[in-house]
């Protein structure tokens, strides 16, 4: 009896691990993708078949002498 009862609460605290992982898993995707979209270049090159356009840099006069 004694080795059912340490079997029942190893299949439990293992099916909560499992549960606990699968979570995780959950939040790190859905950051992720919270993350992108926040960005919005993904949405830009998503539905607009375009590139993200990146700020150019300016160039100072006396650079180019």
């Amino acid at each position: 009896m004694f080795f059912v009862v340490i079997s029942r609460v190893k299949d439990k605290v293992l099916l909560f691990m499992r549960l606990v992982l699968v979570v995780c898993i959950l939040f790190i995707l859905v950051a992720q993708l919270y993350g992108m979209f926040k960005t919005g270049g993904f949405v830009r090159s998503w539905f607009d078949d375009e590139q993200p356009v990146k700020d150019s840099v300016p160039v100072e006069e006396h650079l180019l002498q």
